[in-house]
């Protein structure tokens, strides 16, 4: 996974209260998908470092089983140059991860230092290797390595960690982002990410060979790093190889590239690169080329030499005047005792000198600058007291002349020159407040300091965190808009500019139960992006967009055309929904949500109860009515969302009776504790996350309105309409609510079994694998006849009793030497643990069809309680 993240921070004491197992819990680091806390585990005493990743990974049912299939898969490694996985788990919706804490830093901080040599480079990319070797036969990919991920301990011994777990998530909620790092991403995974394999592994560890080495990462044009860097040519023919942009070419495991990593370790360890200068063909040890001179003699006391006419390769002649010459040792066996007995002799009384030159030396240099100190110590001293004296003197002179002259006193203190004081210069935000107005008009001659202009648009970052809804409110009122992104340029350029590591709101919100649409609602919405985590849309540091809850608080940027025209407002949205209802084709703006056939707004505004309901009606709804117990649940959950503290809705008091304002019957309530007050003026109804309150409807607040579009008001019964009507309408209402939540309740399972399936696949295949080449095929046959059976319609698994995938017949044949052929067939077992994989899933499948069982059954007592 890529680092920093951009999630809520847990708190120690809370991972702490979250998994009692272990202890002296403190945050580590907090990264692109998940937060690190070091920990001890308490039953054996062991430092180990936990990994909590979103909640949003918890609530998906298909993450989760991926989750522990590879989890699982991940907790069987056991290699010196992996980072053990203890235990993984999910409390309370946080999917974790415990593994072992290593003691040290990762090997991007130790690159900061300096280059590597060529022998440790390659020694630790093998190390690397041979970890990533070991996960690959397990059938796991780590899709994202990079120095950040490597881990040295304190004998500097390299670790593998931060295998993905989460981008297969990831990449579905970020609109086809590419996973891993760029740079260390291989090519074919950065035009497809569906690519990714072992060779997309073997191509990061020859990316981090090339750094290595140099220090940078591969370009384009690429260039050998011996061309950069004195570095082994015999590496170059490596990491041609490695790197190939095609990765047929490269080595297909990581079992490949270890080998290939050894043999260039052991070559560049026992084979020096550079020889050194021969004659031709001789003794390499012992012969050397010398100039014969006349007169000169090739003897030295106690050594012979013998002369040899040397070959000359070229022309195959020999060479006028050139002898390799082969010393021979005298035959006396006291002349190397006495030769070595002169040197070191010679070589003692050298140091000796040369030692005692350089204490003299030392001793003159000290008393130079002992005398140098003591000159300009006395020069300071001087120049110290003539400045003493000097400003003495001026200061007798200044309270002389003071003493023999009066002081003159302006006459007119408006001859006295003003001060002017120049005044502190405007923050940003101070700026922005000051061109409020004129920006509000249309005026776009001038903006703050920190703007950012792009195209034809201007981008202000506003560092306070508001809800969505706020946030939207906010930005009208400086005639702008939340910042939209409608290409993927546009994600990544925005993300780019975020300060820090955070998250940003985004000027999109959900138009429907599973559409989206941007505030500029003539802009169309292109990313893919689901609703089961919110309705309001946000943007992270790295670029992925993701659905969240509006009513949580975020920074965002506003954004401002040079025309001078705000694309959209809220006033506008309503006026073209009200338009679109009269046409019969209703068109609902950003943030709408949908319940049944209902269609609810929230807008944040300062207003009255009395002008809330205009502006509801003036967008052809009113404000909402919770008409029914299921209404009025889903809109205190919605209100919750919302982030406003409080909603009007259209409720009333009068004569002592509250009422629905839409003549819909009022049939219960829901008030808050303590409330309604008795307050005659308070005789308008709000809405809060914890109930209902009444209030003044003449006074404003910093809360909001909830606009409903539904029938309800014109389907309301008659007040004097006969009793066995209601009961009627009341039924057939309840039947159809009940007949809503079954519903939703069949899709949800559906979802399930179908992950539940995928799941299962994902794991055999895993274990397929893994299996002895010799017997895998033969396995994925006995499987392939277990899929065929699976409904392609409904996704379910089928029983284990209709087909036995136990047993099945393996028959080999066998030739002698004399060309007879004997035939034997044998029956084999699928092994325990694969059999455990189909059981363990269709297991869950019964346990997905209990659970439908049960919610149908809650579904329908609660219909006969209510009818």
């Amino acid at each position: 996974m890529s680092e920093a993240t951009p999630f809520e921070l847990l708190p120690a004491e809370e991972v702490a209260r979250l998994l009692p197992a272990y202890s002296e819990l403190s945050f580590l680091a907090k990264g692109g998908m998940a937060a690190v806390y070091r920990g001890v585990q308490t039953s054996l005493d062991r430092p180990v470092a936990i990994k909590i990743l979103p909640i949003e990974f918890g609530i998906d049912e298909a993450f989760r089983l991926r989750f522990v299939a590879e989890g699982k898969a991940m907790a069987k490694l056991n290699h010196p140059n992996l980072v053990s996985i203890y235990d993984f788990g999910e409390v309370e919706q946080l999917p974790y991860i415990v593994m072992e804490f290593v003691e040290g830093q990762t090997l991007f901080e130790r690159m900061q230092d300096s280059k590597m040599k060529d022998s440790d480079a390659v020694e630790l990319c093998l190390r690397v290797a041979d970890g990533l070797a070991n996960a690959h036969q397990h059938g796991i990919l780590h899709r994202d390595i990079k120095p950040a991920n490597i881990l040295l301990d304190q004998k500097g011994i390299p670790k593998l960690g931060d295998f993905g777990l989460a981008e297969e998530e990831e990449r579905a909620e970020g609109d086809d982002l590419v996973f891993g790092t760029p740079g260390y991403t291989s090519p074919e995974v950065m035009a497809n990410p569906t690519a990714a394999d072992e060779r997309a592994d073997v191509y990061a560890i020859g990316v981090l060979l090339y750094e290595l080495l140099t220090g940078k990462l591969p370009s384009a044009p690429y260039e050998h790093p011996s061309s950069l860097v004195q570095s082994d040519q015999r590496i170059d023919t490596l990491l041609a190889s490695v790197l190939q942009p095609d990765p047929s070419y490269r080595p297909a495991t990581g079992s490949e590239l270890v080998k290939e990593l050894r043999t260039l370790r052991d070559k560049i360890k026992y084979t020096p690169r550079r020889k050194l200068a021969t004659g031709s063909g001789g003794n390499v040890a012992t012969t050397r080329k010398v100039k014969a001179t006349p007169g000169r003699k090739l003897s030295t006391p106690g050594v012979g030499v013998t002369t040899t006419p040397v070959l000359n390769t070229a022309t195959g002649a020999m060479t006028s005047g050139s002898y390799a010459t082969t010393p021979v040792l005298n035959s006396s066996p006291n002349f190397a005792f006495i030769r070595n007995l002169v040197i070191i002799g010679i070589l003692s009384l050298a140091i000796w000198g040369a030692w005692t030159a350089l204490q003299q030396k030392q001793a003159r240099i000290a008393k130079d600058e002992e005398k140098q100190s003591k000159e300009l110590s006395q020069t300071e001293k001087k120049k110290k007291a003539a400045a003493i004296r000097a400003a003495r003197e001026l200061e007798e002179a200044r309270i002389a002349a003071a003493n023999s002259q009066p002081k003159k006193r302006p006459k007119n203190k408006k001859n006295l020159a003003p001060v002017i004081l120049k005044p502190e210069p405007l923050t940003p935000a101070e700026q922005l407040e000051n061109l409020k107005h004129a920006l509000l008009a249309g005026d776009r001659s001038e903006f703050p300091d920190t703007v950012i202009k792009r195209g034809s648009g201007r981008f202000f970052f506003i560092p306070e965190a508001l809800t969505w809804h706020q946030a939207v409110a906010y930005a009208e009122q400086y005639g702008a808009h939340v910042a939209f992104a409608p290409k993927k340029a546009d994600l990544r350029w925005l993300s780019s500019q975020i300060p820090g590591e955070q998250d940003i709101w985004l000027g999109a919100a959900t138009s429907s139960r599973s559409d989206w649409a941007w505030l500029n609602m003539s802009l169309k919405f292109e990313h893919n992006l689901k609703t089961k985590t919110g309705t309001a849309a946000m943007l992270s540091k790295i670029g992925i967009l993701k659905a969240r809850h509006p009513a949580e608080k975020k920074p965002f940027f506003l954004q401002w055309n040079n025309s001078g025209l705000t694309p959209t407002t809220r006033q506008e949205h309503l006026q073209q929904t009200a338009s679109s209802i009269e046409n019969g084709e209703p068109i609902w703006p950003p943030g709408t949500l949908s319940f049944e056939e209902r269609r609810y707004l929230f807008l944040a505004a300062p207003l009255s109860q009395k002008e809330a309901r205009t502006q509801a009606q003036l967008a052809g709804g009113d404000l909402a009515v919770p008409s029914n117990e299921l209404e009025a649940g889903f809109l205190q959950d919605i209100t919750e969302d919302s982030g406003l503290e409080l909603v009007w809705l259209c409720g009333v008091k009068e004569a002592d009776t509250w009422r629905w304002l839409t003549n819909e019957t009022w049939s219960f309530a829901r008030w808050h504790e303590g409330f309604p007050v008795e307050n005659p003026k308070a005789t308008s109804l709000t809405i809060h996350t914890d109930g209902w309150k009444n209030r003044n409807p003449s006074l404003t607040h910093n809360g909001g309105y909830l606009i409903e579009w539904s029938d309800d008001a014109a389907n309301a019964p008659a007040s004097n309409a006969e009793d066995s009507t209601t009961t009627s309408a009341a039924a057939s209402e309840l039947k159809t609510i009940a007949r809503r939540l079954l519903a939703k309740d069949f899709t949800s399972h559906a979802s399930k079994i179908k992950d539940n399936t995928l799941a299962q696949g994902m794991a055999m295949r895993q274990w397929v694998r893994n299996a002895p080449q010799s017997q895998a095929e033969h396995y994925q046959k006995i499987y392939d006849q277990y899929l065929a059976l699976i409904d392609t319609n409904t996704n379910r698994l089928p029983p284990l009793e209709s087909l036995d995938p136990q047993l099945d017949v393996i028959t080999s044949s066998k030739t002698n030497s004399l060309g007879s052929t004997t035939t034997s067939t044998k029956t084999v077992i699928l092994p325990k643990d694969a059999q455990k994989i189909l059981e363990r899933h269709c297991n869950q499948q019964e346990s997905f069809d209990n659970n439908l069982t049960e919610a149908a059954e809650k579904v329908r007592v609660a219909y006969l309680k209510k009818l």
